[in-house]
């Protein structure tokens, strides 16, 4: 949904934030975001083409239990004392801007950011009181979703392979420890400036789950070097993590499984964007690192 400026300034009138002066739009995917300048400064305008009021309140929930122990950006009051107002059927909010680019491409956060984002995770797998969220097993969801398509298409053949990997890996979801994890914690959702990590973006699809999941998304991301998996881009991540929380000995044993099923997770997100037998749901980087790990490994 594009807004224009006296769409802006309507919604404006619901805050507390000046008056308006200029707007750049910042994207339109899944969600709109525009970047504001007022009289008092600047401002992100979000709007949630995809998630609903329910939705939305789960990830400020889990957002103001973290807001003061990770960078993350958090959503300003309306005169209404609400974090969210309704505008024309959709759910805009304003958030303070926050000065910072996504890196887009994993392989080029630094070293010491990746030391940092491994502490981050950790910090959102240790909140706590967190019994009230929903709970989803990420490998059950995958199953009964690549179960749907079509059986001739080759994403499902590329599903089937990968779960035939990892159940002759004897990897099971069960076994893993549990808890908040963010389930979408890719670099496009990394702000950095001046080489600093500056926030930590969209909660909307967090969950109980298994932690392993969120470990498999950022190394397929952010430890790959090459054409391949870098181990020390990968301790980096990990020394970062267990500064906070220690992994088990079968989540150690995992971790290349965890990046496969990633990938996969990946593709599914493509799959429900560009539908069934599209390329881009094999061109994406992040799917075609999936596929040659996936090669590798048989």
């Amino acid at each position: 949904m594009k807004l224009k400026d006296f769409q802006i300034k309507e919604i404006l009138e619901k805050y507390n934030v000046g008056n308006f002066k200029s707007k750049i739009l910042v994207y339109n995917e899944w969600n709109t975001a525009y970047h504001i300048k007022t009289t008092q400064g600047d401002f992100l305008l979000k709007i949630l083409n995809f998630q609903n009021e329910k939705e939305l309140l789960k990830e400020i929930v889990i957002m103001n239990r973290i807001k003061n122990k990770i960078p993350c950006s958090f959503p300003i009051l309306s005169s209404a004392n609400k974090f969210y107002i309704k505008y024309e059927d959709s759910i805009v909010l304003i958030k303070q801007f926050i000065k910072g680019k996504p890196i887009l491409r994993g392989e080029k956060l630094s070293n010491n950011n990746l030391v940092n984002l491994g502490r981050y995770y950790a910090i959102i797998h240790q909140t706590n009181n967190i019994s009230h969220l929903p709970k989803k097993d990420l490998y059950s969801y995958l199953k009964k979703f690549f179960n749907k398509i079509t059986k001739s298409s080759k994403e499902y053949k590329i599903a089937k392979s990968t779960f035939n990997l990892l159940n002759e890996q004897k990897f099971k979801p069960l076994q893993f420890p549990k808890g908040l994890i963010h389930a979408d914690l890719h670099t496009e959702n990394i702000l950095v400036n001046k080489n600093k990590i500056v926030a930590i973006l969209d909660f909307e699809d967090s969950h109980i789950g298994s932690f392993i999941y969120d470990l498999g998304i950022c190394i397929l991301d952010t430890c790959w070097r090459n054409n391949g998996l870098s181990q020390d881009r990968i301790k980096n991540f990990i020394r970062g993590y267990e500064q906070v929380r220690k992994l088990t000995p079968n989540e150690k044993e995992n971790l290349i499984n965890s990046a496969i099923l990633a990938g996969l997770y990946t593709m599914h997100f493509s799959i429900i964007r560009n539908g069934i037998n599209n390329k881009k749901n094999i061109d994406y980087y992040v799917i075609k690192r999936f596929l040659r790990l996936l090669a590798e490994c048989r």
